[in-house]
């Protein structure tokens, strides 16, 4: 009893020097004991949208619905033995229960019991972590091990001791009782909690915290299905992924699949499924459950073979872990003839999910699914960054859709308000408001003019901006469901509408300095004008208004250079730019300034 009284004691004395609460990560090196390094984490709130964004509050209402399997995906009962790779003797336990002077998961301020609602929570929770360690040989699970156990627990902690996570770096495997990862139940939700729970285990497997030139956690970015996110940063919305710090500006662009793969004893599953259409997997395409699987590394692909007795629809859907959306997996999926010739391929842009509904004739056939990156990790921030394919891992299955089919209606899509302008360089239109039980967006193209597409949306509205004057445009929309097929309406009838001739001016005006005149020399001054915008094109004028310098004339760099001045001479400019329209709009000129040239 005296040692157990002693052990609680040092165990408090540990936590305590923690601090209280800190902006982003913290490693604190506690030699004493020969515990090495532990690393506490103040995660950002983050498991809600944030106040007042009804966008981001949509999406995550429909990502939450969409796909979803039957609820709770196991029975209540069994919410205690759940297990992802019980074949593996490298555990990861989560401790739902109580440990030492931490409190069990309450959702009810009952905390002797576990309620409906907090198994099902579990059982979410269970199948988030499980889905970041789907790629390893370790056995995820809610069921406290037997004695001699290799891996790590994770205690949730019911009694809020404290607001913040913590673990021991780089301690995998160890289960005594000194070494165990706390996670702070925050509020409750299967978010938090997953998320907290994967990134605190990464640290025992070695992994640092990843954050940016801002921050020390990155907090990922994107929207809609293919917002992203990582593990060890803090997670997203939807794909939360190991990464090796490709986003921009990382402060740690560490491999960390690589680093938990060479611990001790955890390694890679081993693939599953052959990778070509030799070592093909058999399949019958008529089943409901068609197949199912693991893409355990980057290079992986999965294929399968079926035979089509004769010609005949298939409609299937091949799905990540969709269940409360977290999933790691971005399916690539093909269907390829039997010479292995691509004749099907479903990868759509917004969502991580492929299907098909084709017709194919009697023959044998190959299905391949792969993980697949999206867009520039590294892109334009105004247009939203993408993802590499490095670390979108996970589950899938291949089902046959037994969905509805049918497009919304009406089919074609038709017109409220055929386009019409709103301006020399806009134009707006609205379409019908299509009706299907699935929910319904719009897709607005513009098939002659040059103009914009909407890029698929929620609203019947659409206005098209940033258009040239006097030029007509012409567009067409077209309505899809939110189903896992996406089935889409026939386009509507083509309508066309014409801008105003141009009459304004390029934007900043008055213009504005980029960098204002400097002298490079006893006889030069440079100068930068902003870089001005406007639809029909842009070019700059550079005015010498004092000291006897050089006009520039029209140009279209926003750069300029006057030469063969004197030396230790003064001069002063302004800058203009106007449009290539005809009218030739042009803005206000900046206000003036000046440099002087070196002496010789």
């Amino acid at each position: 009893m005296k040692k157990f009284v002693l052990f609680l004691l040092l165990s408090a004395l540990v936590i305590s020097l923690a601090p209280a609460r800190a902006q982003g990560p913290e490693e604190l090196p506690l030699g004493s004991r020969g515990l090495g390094t532990l690393c506490t984490d103040h995660f950002p709130a983050r498991s809600a949208p944030p106040a007042g964004d009804a966008t981001k509050a949509r999406q995550g209402k429909e990502k939450a619905d969409a796909l979803a399997y039957p609820y709770p995906p196991y029975p209540l009962e069994d919410t205690f033995l759940l297990h992802s790779y019980p074949s593996s003797n490298q555990i990861l336990y989560i401790d739902f229960d109580g440990y030492k002077q931490y409190g069990p998961f309450d959702m009810d301020g009952d905390p002797e019991t576990f309620n409906e609602a907090e198994r099902i929570r579990i059982q979410e929770i269970w199948y988030d972590v499980s889905e970041d360690f789907m790629p390893f040989t370790i056995d995820v699970t809610t069921e406290e091990p037997e004695d001699e156990w290799l891996g790590h627990r994770a205690v949730v902690d019911g009694s809020d001791k404290y607001d913040y996570s913590w673990a021991y770096m780089n301690v995998w495997p160890n289960t005594s009782s000194w070494y165990y990862a706390y996670i702070d139940d925050y509020d409750n939700s299967w978010e938090w909690i997953g998320s907290g729970i994967s990134h605190e285990i990464g640290h025992t497997l070695g992994v640092k915290d990843h954050g940016d030139d801002t921050t020390g956690y990155y907090m990922g970015h994107g929207e809609g299905w293919t917002e992203w996110g990582i593990i060890m940063g803090w997670n997203s919305w939807s794909l939360g992924v190991w990464d090796d710090g490709d986003y921009p500006n990382p402060n740690n662009p560490e491999d960390s699949l690589a680093i938990i793969d060479a611990k001790a004893n955890v390694d890679f599953r081993p693939d599953d499924h052959g990778s070509t259409a030799a070592t093909a997997t058999a399949v019958d395409i008529t089943d409901d459950l068609i197949a199912e699987g693991v893409i355990e590394q980057r290079t992986d692909v999965d294929y399968f073979s079926f035979t089509m007795a004769s010609s005949s629809d298939v409609v299937i859907a091949v799905n990540g872990d969709i269940v409360k959306c977290s999933t790691n997996l971005d399916i690539l999926a093909k269907i390829h003839d039997s010479n292995d010739a691509v004749l099907y391929t479903s990868n759509p842009v917004d969502r991580l999910w492929a299907t098909f509904n084709v017709t194919l004739d009697a023959g044998d056939y190959y299905i391949s699914v792969d993980g697949t990156g999206y867009d520039d990790p590294r892109g334009d921030p105004d247009e939203g960054f993408g993802y590499s394919d490095y670390g979108i891992l996970g589950y899938y299955s291949i089902k046959k859709y037994t969905g509805s089919l049918d497009p919304p209606t009406p089919d074609p899509m038709t017109w409220a308000t055929a386009p019409y302008k709103t301006g020399d360089s806009s134009i707006a239109m609205v379409a019908t408001t299509a009706s299907d039980p699935n929910g319904v967006e719009y897709y607005f193209a513009c098939t002659a003019g040059g103009g914009n597409d909407s890029g698929w949306q929620t609203s019947p509205s659409y206005e098209d901006t940033f258009l040239v004057g006097n030029t007509q445009y012409t567009y067409t929309v077209t309505a899809r469901d939110n189903s896992a097929m996406l089935n889409e309406t026939a386009a509507s009838t083509a309508e066309s509408a014409t801008t105003d001739p141009d009459a304004t001016a390029p934007t900043p005006n008055p213009m504005t300095w980029a960098t204002r005149p400097y002298a490079t020399g006893d006889t030069s001054i440079e100068m930068v004008a902003t870089t001005a915008l406007d639809p029909g094109g842009v070019e700059y004028y550079f005015t010498c208004t004092a000291g006897g310098g050089n006009d520039s004339d029209w140009q279209d760099s926003p750069t300029y250079e006057d030469t063969e001045l004197d030396p230790d001479t003064k001069c002063t400019y302004t800058g203009n730019a106007r449009d290539k329209s005809p009218a030739q709009n042009a803005t206000t000129a900046s206000e003036s300034a000046s440099a002087v040239t070196s002496e010789e």
